[in-house]
């Protein structure tokens, strides 16, 4: 499952690709992919998450640093 992109930029469309998500087992995944359709963040994104957390950027793949960028609108 996929959703994009986050929330509802203007003049952009979002969408939401199920294919992979095709029975009951999986409908925890396509709530959360409509959580990304209406502007929800993963929580390590969250604006207010240097507040809780000291991150330890050194932990982190530099593939997956994306995934830890503070989103403020969350």
């Amino acid at each position: 499952c996929s959703a994009g992109p986050l929330g509802y930029p203007e003049n952009e469309k979002a969408f939401m690709n199920l294919g992979s998500c095709s029975d009951i087992s999986r409908l925890g995944s396509v709530i959360h992919e409509l959580g990304h359709v209406l502007g929800m963040v993963h929580t390590q994104m969250r604006g207010d998450r240097n507040n809780y957390l000291n991150m330890i950027y050194d932990n982190i793949k530099p593939t997956t640093l994306k995934n830890f960028a503070v989103r403020h609108y969350s």
